[in-house]
């Protein structure tokens, strides 16, 4: 069972990095065109960057390895829960 925990926790990982980066590659192209085309700022790549990913990605990461961190002792206890 450590083995399917460890696999769980570490695909738990994955989905979690894949949502964000979905998440991330709709929103910052759609800032871009909301700022630039319809706000008119020409904010180039660099700014947008700035602006609309790079300050929150330090909060993603330590969000997921909450998470990741957390999974494990919850697992464990679902199982006693289950027994």
């Amino acid at each position: 069972m450590k083995f399917a925990r460890k696999a769980l926790t570490a695909l738990l990982a994955l989905a979690m990095l894949a949502g964000l980066a979905v998440l991330y590659a709709i929103g910052v192209p759609y800032m871009a065109l909301i700022l630039n085309t319809f706000l008119g700022k020409g904010m180039g790549f660099s700014a947008i960057m700035w602006a609309g990913m790079i300050p929150f990605l330090p909060g993603d990461m330590i969000k997921i390895l909450c998470i990741t961190l957390l999974m494990p002792p919850i697992l464990r206890q679902l199982d006693k829960l289950d027994k």
